[in-house]
């Protein structure tokens, strides 16, 4: 799909045909589009189909005459409930117009075209590019907020049962944390590759906004390891408390064992076919009763015993 857009009185427009300053958005684009934007633009083929690999590795090109630009992005991950991973996102500047490729509709895109937050001038392409890449850098930070938010929703309930979906839950917010902080090392990486190869005019007055997106972009890294170690702490708790349920239940089980362990030897011995004048009491009229209050109160002590070593 290819999308046409501009920037006029502070809002972005679409359009009907390029113009001068224009943004244009290509997602999941087909042959025909790509070939448009070729033969248009004079933009290399490697530099739109780059992005269309998604293992393709962030870095950043400038040359006298345009710039190339490859960034992982946030997006929810397809198939895992909650899940997210990061995609390519390329971003190529010539002849005054910027032009973005992905395989897929992200939400850093999608935000600047709804309208939400900051909206770059598609007029200067060099700032346009610069509000992508801040945009990118809130998108992780938001999205990291995100997956805190469901950890903490986990660790609540990690003093009750915890529900396998509890589990699930939280190995999904670790995966998504080890994507982010794969994705915004390399990002970081491909920002300061774009800041070094800033050698043209057109480049060089921009280079102090660039590192105010290098900035953003290295906060957003930090608060990844933080969240991955909490969530970490957060498995190990969970692990923890698991695992002391289960000691809890095989401790009442053993003890619940030697409870009933009492009147089961006790009824064994009399349950004998031996003589019955060597049986105790079996003289008593009431020996049936006597053994069983003696069994009773033998039982009794065990229960106390057990209560007071705190296994009952």
């Amino acid at each position: 799909m290819m999308e046409l857009w501009i920037t006029q009185e502070g809002k972005l427009h679409r359009l009907k045909a390029p113009e001068a300053g224009c943004w244009v958005r290509l997602t999941e684009p087909d042959e025909k589009e790509l070939a448009w934007v070729k033969a248009t633009f004079g933009i290399p083929g490697k530099d739109l189909e780059g992005p269309m690999d998604l293992q393709e590795t962030p870095g950043a090109r400038v040359t006298d005459e345009s710039a190339q630009i490859l960034l992982d992005v946030p997006a929810l991950s397809q198939g895992v409930d909650g899940g997210f991973q990061a995609i390519p996102l390329g971003l190529v500047v010539k002849k005054d117009v910027v032009v973005t490729v992905s395989s897929r509709k992200n939400t850093v895109l999608d935000a600047l075209t709804a309208g939400k937050g900051p909206v770059p001038d598609t007029a200067s392409p060099v700032e346009f590019v610069n509000g992508v890449l801040a945009a990118v850098a809130r998108s992780y930070q938001d999205d990291l907020r995100k997956l805190d938010a469901r950890r903490q929703e986990v660790e609540t309930r990690a003093g009750e049962q915890v529900a396998k979906q509890d589990l699930i839950t939280l190995h999904n917010v670790e995966t998504s944390l080890i994507w982010f902080g794969c994705s915004l090392k390399a990002n970081v990486k491909a920002l300061e590759q774009l800041r070094d190869q800033l050698s043209s005019s057109k480049f060089c007055q921009e280079q102090e906004t660039l590192e105010e997106a290098a900035v953003e972009m290295n906060q957003a890294a930090a608060m990844t390891d933080m969240y991955r170690e909490i969530a970490s702490a957060t498995r190990d708790l969970v692990a923890d408390l698991a695992d002391n349920r289960l000691n809890n239940v095989m401790k009442f089980l053993t003890s619940m064992t030697l409870v009933l362990a009492v009147p089961t030897i006790v009824s064994g011995f009399y349950g004998m076919n031996v003589n019955e004048d060597s049986i105790p009491l079996a003289d008593l009229t009431h020996s049936f009763l006597v053994v069983v209050v003696l069994t009773l109160v033998l039982t009794v002590l065990v229960i106390v015993v057990l209560k007071k070593k705190k296994m009952l």
